[in-house]
């Protein structure tokens, strides 16, 4: 599948463009079939699940005219876009939607890549490679997740965004309508991604402030774009809930994000969550080529085409807070990334750093491309090198760790979800809002999420046979910080 020349006739081009689309949806649909159900025949293997369960909810009561706050729990948007589906096949009214929304958010990585120098073949290869490949990320695809359609919308926002930055669409106001709604599309999608839509609003205020043939009328398409979105979603949500938060943003923020332990969340999610999380593995030992992808970002920066550093740059600008903000979500922790699905918050970066693989490649045949590359590489190890540790602690010192005596045949789920409470010097603290207790090779361990553990800390877990009352933990810990576990 060759990509056609400029010269080539409008139906070469589309036939061509068919044919892209087409593999990478027979792709997306491969992985459906055999990770997930047959539409009309089989039942969902989602609908008791959590998230889905009640996306699944919402859709159909939209589907239905239902506006009682009880139908609604997650943000409206997705649901939204399931909703008309709902009407052709009511077991799963997602289907279709993923589907197009996979294509679509192909379709912009497709444009991006090609401002990289990727040609079609290689992009639909790097797309599908990183979207489909591995199980969780093709399950963060083929199941529903809200980050399905936000995904969509942060790379066509990428795409518009740096048509912007090359000046293109100064004489027309369409551009900068288009990366308005887009910009306010995402955070109603999933809140935590608003840094994404302003990086990118605060990106195309300043190329239009820099073109000088009437920026005020972008400016104002720009303003207008965001308003269009808004205001119909803000008068959905007062019907739904009145002048009040929804449950799900309340519960949000009763979770918070905890900026003071990026540190050792980057650690454990990112490096190794062993040392902490027994049997889990962090993303980086899942998939470890994430580190050369991110260099071959980091490096197209530094020399080349100014498109092609628009693009590296860019990227970058929208991975590094996005995914700031996502490790410090205190309820992501090593264990859900997989078992819980929680790999889809970073699905959308994966095609990005697919695409700084292909351009590590195509620098390893240039001598000044090998070099900078390699420095992108050791300054990005760097990092990397440091360790985070558990450390033993003094009664008195804060803890991060408790270890307790308790049942060695207890399914996972079974600890890892059980009513239990620990009450130290400073409080009640309850197991997944404010710590999570998985299970140890002597019984359990809580690991702390809201706060560190005080002293004198006492746990109550109903689950334990015999009951254990108000059990001590037999060792505490801390973190050490360590180069190289040195």
């Amino acid at each position: 599948m060759t990509a056609p020349t400029m010269a080539a006739p409008r139906a070469d081009r589309w036939a061509w463009a068919r044919r892209w689309y087409v593999a990478v949806g027979a792709a997306w649909l491969i992985r459906f079939v055999t990770m997930e159900h047959i539409p009309f025949v089989q039942t969902a293997i989602w609908r008791e699940w959590f998230d889905q369960s009640r996306y699944f909810a919402s859709a159909l009561a939209l589907a239905h005219g239902d506006l009682s706050p009880t139908s609604h729990w997650y943000p409206l948007a997705y649901p939204l876009v399931a909703a008309p589906f709902a009407w052709i096949i009511a077991g799963d009214p997602f289907v279709l939607p993923d589907l197009a929304l996979y294509l679509l958010t192909a379709a912009a990585f497709r444009r991006v890549a090609a401002r990289l120098g990727i040609g079609g073949r290689a992009a639909a290869l790097c797309f599908v490679a990183t979207t489909l490949i591995h199980g969780d990320q093709a399950g963060a695809w083929v199941h529903p997740w809200t980050t399905t359609l936000s995904a969509a919308l942060i790379w066509w926002l990428a795409e518009r965004t740096l048509s912007a930055m090359a000046g293109e669409g100064e004489d027309d106001g369409r551009l900068a309508f288009a990366i308005g709604a887009l910009a306010a599309a995402i955070p109603l999608v999933r809140p935590a991604d608003v840094p994404i839509g302003l990086t990118c609003g605060l990106v195309t205020v300043a190329a239009i402030a820099m073109q000088r043939r009437r920026p005020w009328r972008r400016l104002v398409a720009l303003a207008a774009g965001g308003f269009a979105v808004l205001l119909p979603y803000a008068m959905l949500h007062l019907a739904i809930y009145g002048p009040h938060a929804t449950p799900y943003m309340t519960a949000a923020a009763a979770t918070g994000f905890i900026w003071s332990d990026l540190g050792w969340k980057a650690y454990v999610l990112l490096v190794s969550a062993r040392p902490w999380f027994p049997d889990t593995d962090a993303i980086l030992q899942v998939m470890p080529w994430i580190v050369p992808g991110a260099a071959g970002l980091a490096a197209a920066t530094l020399a080349g085409p100014a498109r092609e550093r628009r693009v590296a740059v860019l990227l970058i600008a929208l991975i590094v807070p996005a995914g700031a903000v996502m490790l410090t979500y205190a309820d992501l922790q090593p264990p859900g990334l997989w078992r819980f699905g929680n790999m889809h918050y970073f699905k959308w970066m994966m095609p990005a750093f697919g695409a700084g693989l292909i351009l590590v490649w195509q620098a390893l045949w240039i001598p000044a491309g090998r070099r900078r590359v390699g420095a992108a590489l050791a300054v990005l190890m760097l990092p990397l090198a440091i360790r985070i540790v558990p450390q033993r602690v003094d009664e008195r010192s804060p803890a991060r760790m408790l270890q307790f005596h308790g049942a060695t045949d207890r399914v996972w789920d079974e600890a890892f979800f059980a009513p239990v409470v620990i009450v130290d010097a400073r409080g009640r603290m309850e197991n997944v809002r404010n710590f999570h207790q998985v299970p140890d090779p002597a019984g359990e361990r809580a690991i702390a999420i809201s706060r560190l553990f005080a002293a004198d800390p006492r746990r109550d877990d109903p689950g334990e046979r015999p009951p254990l009352p108000h059990q001590p933990p037999y060792a505490r810990y801390g973190e050490r910080i360590t180069l190289f576990g040195l």
